[in-house]
């Protein structure tokens, strides 16, 4: 764990300093092209290390739940009715961290950028598809954030973190409508 950390920020420290060197001050000359291409190439390794490390993080949550799951169902002998992650989101049935990483910034974030570069081959009205992510994805960050106030409360524990939640999900609508806003007045 300790060495993917290190190799995180070491990333991270690239692509500052790559993305901090402005051209005019190389000390050779280098075409625009090559040097926005460096920059760009920096920021997907460093969103592909970064990846790496969140999904082999969550392996090893899912293998550790598994093991307690296993160990209930064998005591309880129940079975779970089975439901797709998209209702598993919406219902907020996901950690909240979970929910909030991964499809808050993770998948909105990639939809956002493809749709983004694909709105000038097609139109502007592909701005539907990641509205309509932003608002699944973040009632589901609203509702994983309720469950998990209620669990914080049963604790008698505090629940800064789902305050914290809602109040993004509050400013993430006014953003979303009012850029939304601005490509309706575009028409």
């Amino acid at each position: 764990m300790k060495n993917n950390s290190m190799v995180i920020i070491g990333c991270i420290v690239l692509a500052i300093i790559i993305w901090s060197i402005p051209l005019y001050k190389l000390p050779f000359e280098m075409p625009m092209m090559l040097f926005a291409s460096i920059k760009v190439f920096s920021v997907l390794i460093l969103i592909i290390v970064g990846l790496m490390y969140f999904l082999n993080s969550l392996n090893i949550k899912d293998e550790k739940k598994k093991v307690k799951a296993s160990s209930k169902l064998k005591n309880n002998k129940t079975n779970k009715t089975s439901s797709n992650f998209i209702e598993i989101v919406w219902n907020g049935k996901e950690t909240m961290s979970k929910t909030f990483w991964l499809y808050c910034i993770l998948i909105t974030g990639i939809v956002s950028l493809i749709t983004g570069m694909l709105s000038p081959l097609i139109g502007n009205y592909l701005f539907i598809v990641p509205m309509v992510v932003i608002f699944w994805s973040n009632i589901g960050l609203w509702n994983s954030s309720s469950n998990y106030k209620a669990k914080q409360l049963n604790k008698k524990k505090s629940y800064g973190w789902a305050t914290a939640a809602k109040f993004y999900v509050v400013l993430s609508f006014i953003y979303t409508l009012s850029q939304a806003g601005f490509i309706i007045r575009d028409y």
